[in-house]
């Protein structure tokens, strides 16, 4: 599934490319709009988030390390003081989780903004809009707060590094992931025989 969704986004564009001329000048306003539209959207849902993580006031503590609450290095290098303990209530954690995506959103429509005002690339408005889309029910807090997945555990898992996996090419897993996943296994197979 997961290599379906990276694929959709491009044969959207192949699409799109068959049926409008994104080089036609007359068509730049509605790729503008779409791009609009659509980032307006994910902004929108990140204030719904927003609201609701507000009004829930989850005050269960949880415990995890510094390196659970940063973005990953996306060279798959440990970072100083990544194993510091904190101790924070889920609704701390959950408005980190959502500033992290806003920022990433932010980042994502200004370096694309950029790219089509200054150097008038048409096809990032396209790719980027299909790409927001088909990533958005993969966001954690969507899935918690809209979809109603208690069960999702917090720290959530973060995605890994594509530049890791050229880092570390035996696929080799390193031990702390390893005894985590125990952990985990561990703590469903004592929730069920509750």
């Amino acid at each position: 599934m997961a290599g379906l969704k990276q694929l959709l986004p491009l044969a959207i564009l192949y699409g799109v490319k068959n049926v409008v001329d994104v080089e036609d000048p007359e068509n730049t306003p509605y790729l503008r709009a779409l791009f609009g539209v659509v980032q307006t959207l994910v902004f929108c849902i990140y204030g719904f988030l927003y609201f609701k993580i507000q009004s829930a006031k989850d005050q269960t503590q949880l415990k995890c390390k510094k390196k659970d609450l940063d973005a990953p290095n996306p060279f798959g290098m440990e970072q100083e003081g990544g194993d510091e303990e904190l101790e924070m209530t889920y609704q701390e954690y959950d408005m980190k989780e959502l500033l992290k995506a806003v920022k990433q959103s932010a980042l994502q429509a200004a370096l694309v903004g950029f790219m089509h005002f200054k150097m008038e690339y048409k096809i990032p408005l396209i790719m980027t809009s299909c790409m927001s889309l088909v990533n958005l029910p993969d966001n954690n807090l969507l899935k918690v707060y809209l979809f109603g997945n208690t069960e999702l555990e917090r720290p959530f898992p973060s995605a890994p590094s594509p530049f890791a996996a050229l880092l570390n090419p035996g696929g080799e897993e390193e031990p702390e992931a390893v005894e985590n996943d125990k952990k985990k296994k561990k703590k469903k197979e004592a929730k069920k025989d509750k």
